[in-house]
C-alpha cells in the first residue's frame, strides 16, 4: 500500500513540476516551519533555514509549547531537478559530529505558488518520516 501512495505521489509530482516553470532547486532555499510530527514519543516541530550553497540549519521545537529543544549546525544538501528531490545531510540529533554523515533522500512536492512543500522518503523507511513544510 505504501508504495502504492509513493508511485501515485509521484505521478502527482511528475504532472504538477511539469506545469511549473520555476525549478525545484530555485524554490527551496529560505525559512520553513514543518507540521508537528511524532519524534520518539514527542511531538515536535522543526524550522530550517535552506540557503543558495546548499546549506542548512535546522532547530527542532516542542509542538505543544514552541520550546526549543535543540539546533543543530550547519549541513548540506542538494537537489536533483531531474527527479524532483532533495537529499540532505541526515540530522545530528545526538550531536556527535560525524565526519561523513549519511544522507537521507525524499521526493518533493512544491506547491504552484512555491509557499508549501511535502517530503516523501525515497526509501521506504518507518524511520523517516514525511514531512510537510510551510515558507515563513
Amino acid at each position: 500500500m505504501k508504495k502504492l501512495i509513493g508511485i501515485l505521489a509521484l505521478i502527482l509530482i511528475t504532472g504538477i513540476s511539469c506545469e511549473k516553470e520555476e525549478k525545484l532547486s530555485e524554490s527551496v532555499p529560505g525559512d520553513w516551519t514543518s507540521a508537528a510530527l511524532l519524534l520518539g514519543e514527542a511531538p515536535v516541530y522543526f524550522k530550517a533555514t535552506f540557503s543558495d550553497d546548499g546549506k542548512y540549519l535546522l532547530s527542532a521545537y516542542n509542538a505543544e509549547n514552541s520550546a526549543l529543544l535543540l539546533a543543530l549546525g550547519e549541513a548540506n544538501y542538494s537537489v536533483n531537478d531531474a527527479e524532483i528531490q532533495i537529499t540532505i545531510d541526515e540530522p545530528d540529533f545526538e550531536q556527535q559530529s560525524p565526519a561523513n554523515p549519511d544522507q537521507v533522500t525524499f521526493y518533493v512536492f512544491m506547491s504552484s505558488a512555491g509557499d508549501q512543500m511535502v517530503w516523501f522518503p525515497k526509501i521506504d523507511d518507518e524511520d523517516t518520516p514525511r514531512i510537510d513544510w510551510t515558507r515563513d
